[in-house]
């Protein structure tokens, strides 16, 4: 009874065996694009949230690398009066718009900035990660309470966005 529940235990550990890794031992591989067929890979996330005295407050905004732009809030407003305001807009870049900002970016810091060292009450958090908009893109990620030195370069590049695109959000 042994040897016949054996053999086919072994014959399937064999067969299994002989197929070969799903993938590379040494790591997931990676593909290099020149652009897939679909463009669609994030730019820029900005995200602003926390609470400040007149109520809690998350602003998010995505720019990818087609142009594509959109922009969400929802800000739940104590003072002066109770309520909530929250919006979704979207907007486009045209290609050399996406270079630029881009460019401004890299030119701001915003690659290379690390979080800030600072504290704060009624401050949101502001959180940036840039990308190089491929498929197989490193990020950078950096958080800061306070739009200061060395922060404030890449928040004018934000805050020039939003102005241009989304005028009063």
């Amino acid at each position: 009874m042994l040897r016949t529940l054996v053999a086919p235990v072994s014959l399937g550990l064999l067969l299994f065996s002989s197929a070969g890794p799903a993938a590379p031992q040494d790591g997931p591989q990676v593909i290099a694009t020149v652009g897939g067929p679909i463009k669609f890979e994030p730019v820029l996330i900005h995200d602003v949230v926390g609470g400040t005295l007149t109520g809690a407050v998350h602003t998010h905004l995505t720019v990818y690398n087609n142009g594509f732009m959109t922009v969400a809030k929802f800000h739940d407003v104590v003072f002066p009066a109770p309520g909530t305001d929250k919006d979704v807009a979207t907007a486009s870049l045209s290609p050399a718009e996406v270079q630029q900002l881009q460019a401004d970016l890299r030119a701001s810091g915003a690659f290379g900035l690390p979080d800030q060292e600072a504290t704060g009450a009624d401050i949101p958090l502001t959180t940036m990660t840039v990308f190089r908009g491929a498929t197989d893109a490193k990020a950078h990620t950096f958080s800061y309470l306070m739009g200061t030195s060395p922060y404030a370069a890449a928040q004018d590049v934000v805050d020039q966005l939003m102005a241009d695109h989304f005028p009063g959000f």
